[in-house]
């Protein structure tokens, strides 16, 4: 199974089982490869703490990646 599959199939997984594999997949690169300093990482996980917490205080606006995907194209096709 390659990285593409893996992500359609995760795609269909509730939300709370989309976040633990976030989680468990994070955990598997911890020691193996840093993505930046510990301090950014921090700052990260901070992050997607925060973005979490409001997601399910229903404070976020939950967007699909198809409709991201076409704003990102329609953005970059204007002159």
């Amino acid at each position: 199974m390659n990285a593409e599959q893996v992500l359609e199939a995760a795609l269909h997984l509730e939300p709370g089982e989309r976040e633990r594999l976030i989680e468990q997949l994070m955990e598997s690169l911890v020691g193996e490869k840093r993505f930046a300093s510990e301090e950014i990482e921090r700052a990260w996980l901070t992050e997607i703490q925060r973005r979490n917490a409001e997601i399910h205080a229903g404070k976020a606006e939950i967007v699909d990646w198809t409709d991201v995907r076409s704003r990102i194209a329609a953005r970059r096709a204007r002159p």
